[in-house]
């Protein structure tokens, strides 16, 4: 499933994946239902090392240079899911 999808399906900041009832668990989980955004591409099996680069160059673009990785931009306070999936939907993810 792409990364996007699985964001739309639902969303979390602080931790790469949690249960519906918003507890921390691992990315693989069958209890996983809310994902960062690199929970999300990890999920989904996508190579992450040149994918997430990718995401961050997208990112700045959009947002600017302050972001120095993908946690800090999906955690940021006040970040909406719809500006996380703009950003998936972009990279084609």
């Amino acid at each position: 499933m792409k990364p996007s999808t699985l964001i739309k399906r639902g969303w979390c900041q602080g931790n790469y994946a949690k249960t519906k009832n918003g507890r921390p668990t691992k990315v693989n989980s069958k209890a996983a239902v809310k994902f960062c955004i690199l929970g999300a591409i990890q999920r989904s099996g996508i190579s992450t090392i040149h994918v997430n680069m990718d995401v961050l160059r997208i990112v700045r673009k959009l947002h600017g240079n302050k972001f120095d990785s993908l946690s800090v931009f999906n955690d940021l306070p006040g970040r909406k899911k719809k500006d996380v999936i703009k950003v998936l939907k972009l990279a084609g993810l």
